[in-house]
Order: C-alpha cells, then structure tokens, then sequence
C-alpha cells in the first residue's frame, strides 16, 4: 500500500474535477495566481494516451534530465538507486526498481513546464524482459516542489497503461502523447503488478518480482502552426503562383 495521508492513488476514486479543487485550495493558500489561472482550466476528464514510438533514444529538450531536476520513488529494490530514473542512461544497471508491488517513481521539473508527452521502458536496451507485465498510471501535479511525500491528492491521473506477458516488445522504451498538453511541476509513474500472474518465460514477471523503470522522460508540447501562420503561408504560395504565371507570359511574349 502507498503511504500518504489519503488512499492510494492506484485506488483513487475521487473524480479529476474533485482533485483539480483540492489542489486549487492548496494553491490559494501559497498567492500563486498563475497556477490557479492554470488549475482553472484542466481538463475535467482524464486525457486520451496515444502510443507514438516503441524503441528510440532521447530526444531532444528531455525535461526530467535539465538541470534542477530530481527523482524520486516510494521506495526501490536493493541494488538499485532512484537517481537512475533520470541519469540518462538505458539499462538495467541504471534503472529503477520497485521495492513493493505497488509503488510509484516521479521527476521534480524544478519549474513549472508545460508537457506533451512522456516515454519509459524497462530495459530499452533490450538485455532484460522481465519486470514489465502490470498496470501504469500516469500522473501530473502543480505541487511546489514535488516529492515521494506529496499527497495523492494533488496528484491528477491523464492515463493508464496495460502490459500484459504477451505485449510485444513491453521492455523497450515506449513514448506516449498527451491528447492535451498540460502545465506540471512534476510527473509521476505509479507502476502496480499486484493483479499479475508470475510468468517464468521472456516478458514476465517470477514470483517475488517488481516492476522496473530504466529512464524516465518528459518532453514538451510538439509545436503546431498558428492559424495566421497557416494564413501566411498560403499568401505565399498564392504570390509565388502570381509570379510564375508572370514569367511564363513573359516567356511567351
């Protein structure tokens, strides 16, 4: 079980629009009026996930790995460290791996930024299969500083992910798109194989076993034009035709 002053997030019944007012009154006692700008227009509903690259490498403005940013976890299996979480770095050895069967790991942005999209694997260097197959929660917070002892309260789930023992290619690096962009001060991972059957074949999890995270990241908004730049352009391909049209008359002439 998740220890914190409300029920565990992997639990959490209480509605997004719920959250989203508690965190508001949080806020309200700290004078921030832009985050409560912000928190006003959440999503009232958890946003859409759309799997977009298995495998890959970092890409570039990685938010869990600029300077200031910090892990952390609820807890972790000896012989691994939290700090792995975002060393940049793929691998087992650099990885992070949970302590309990229900536990979560999570990068503090040092700032307030807004994300896009978010992408973790198991081992995406591919030496290690096992550890995958489980339930994943995404979560974001707005949250001064956050940390394993924030409460789940403030925390607001955008989606969840299913591995199972036959999910093709579940250890490796998987990124996944916010239908939404939002604004976090952090991002959290709860990873859950409570509900798992052991497996001893590749992909699945032996008795005993938890669930493993070899880099988490997080990346901005992918940019898309503005209307007026649309409008521009087509302003240009109209004067470019103009001229063309232009200079096969003179030609002909």
């Amino acid at each position: 079980m998740l220890k914190s002053d409300s029920e565990p997030a992997a639990k959490m019944k209480s509605s997004s629009n719920s959250v989203v007012l508690k965190l508001g009154k949080a806020v309200l006692k700290q004078g921030s009026l832009l985050l409560i700008l912000i928190i006003s227009f959440l999503p009232s509903a958890q946003a859409q996930l759309t799997l977009a690259q298995v495998g890959g490498s970092f890409g570039s403005n990685n938010l869990a790995i600029q300077p200031g940013a910090t892990a952390f976890a609820h807890d972790v299996f000896s012989g691994h460290a939290v700090l792995s979480l975002n060393d940049g770095v793929y691998g087992d050895s650099n990885g992070w791996v949970a302590g309990t069967d229900i536990s979560f790991a999570g990068i503090n942005f040092n700032g307030t930024f807004e994300i896009g999209s978010f992408a973790f694997g198991r081992d995406n260097n591919g030496a290690f299969h096992d550890r995958v197959d489980g339930h994943y929660a995404f979560q974001y917070t707005l949250a001064l500083s956050p940390d394993a002892s924030t409460p789940d309260r403030e925390w607001i789930t955008l989606g969840t992910v299913d591995y199972l023992f036959n999910t093709p290619n579940a250890y490796l690096r998987h990124v996944y798109n916010l239908q939404t962009p939002v604004f976090a001060t952090g991002v959290r991972l709860i990873v859950d194989d409570s509900g798992t059957s052991p497996n001893t074949g590749d992909q699945g999890n032996l008795i005993g076993e938890t669930l493993g995270i070899d880099e988490f990241e997080a990346y901005g908004p992918t940019p898309t034009p503005e209307p007026g730049t649309y409008a521009l352009f087509g302003v240009g391909l109209l004067g470019l035709a103009f001229w063309k049209r232009k200079a096969l008359v003179k030609t002909g002439s």
